[in-house]
């Protein structure tokens, strides 16, 4: 589903080569559910932004889906990031003018290019995530819980086929930590693939495989 073939990332900095990763060749495989560790400043992040085609590899080749998207260009790229991925972050990244609904209804405005109400496919998800009564809260009359469900639901709405969450459980306790991950798991056993960068070891532990980035590496932990 995702692969990397001797995968490279590295960038300058007053001069200095400064490597994230190199070398790494790993796949992802379909419907699989993986957890990446590591710890801060070695580039978990960076990496799950290049499997989701919002940065790019200094070497090496990335396939998606059979398709390497090393030299497509930003239009190619956008269109294929929303057929296939849907983006989980930390910090929910709602926009706080525009009610539940609408951040959700946002998603597929964007995947269809054009400003249609998508009722059914919004309720759904908030249904899904026990918050169809908040449909019409702005983000700031929410919970952190409950801004991370919506932001889950956002993220799945679109029925993207591969889930790039970064540091999820981040900002819950554990009561909203082990809902979220309880959705998560039930996305992954309706067939869809996961890829979850965290330090929540309980989180990472809901992972089919887990991997470490560590000293410009990725092994299985």
């Amino acid at each position: 589903m995702l692969e990397l073939n001797n995968a490279s990332y590295e960038y300058r900095l007053k001069g200095r080569r400064i490597k994230i990763f190199e070398g790494i060749k790993h796949e992802f495989a379909r419907g699989s559910f993986t957890s990446i560790t590591a710890p801060s400043g070695q580039g978990k992040t960076t990496l799950l932004n290049i499997l989701g085609l919002l940065d790019s590899l200094t070497a090496g080749e990335y396939m998606v889906s059979g398709q390497n998207v090393n030299n497509l260009n930003d239009k190619a790229k956008s269109a294929l990031r929303s057929e296939i991925f849907g983006f989980l972050f930390q910090d929910y990244r709602l926009i706080p003018t525009l009610t539940v609904f609408d951040n959700i209804n946002l998603a597929l405005e964007i995947k269809y290019n054009n400003d249609k109400k998508y009722t059914q496919e919004v309720m759904r998800v908030l249904t899904m995530v026990d918050l169809a009564d908040r449909a019409k809260h702005l983000p700031a009359e929410l919970s952190g819980g409950e801004s991370q469900r919506v932001a889950f639901a956002r993220a799945i709405v679109k029925q993207p086929k591969v889930l790039l969450a970064d540091e999820p459980t981040g900002n819950l306790d554990e009561k909203n930590r082990d809902h979220l991950l309880s959705l998560i798991k039930d996305f992954h056993q309706s067939g869809n693939t996961i890829v979850m960068v965290t330090h929540d070891v309980v989180a990472a532990k809901q992972a089919e495989f887990v991997l470490k980035l560590e000293k410009a590496k990725l092994r299985f932990q």
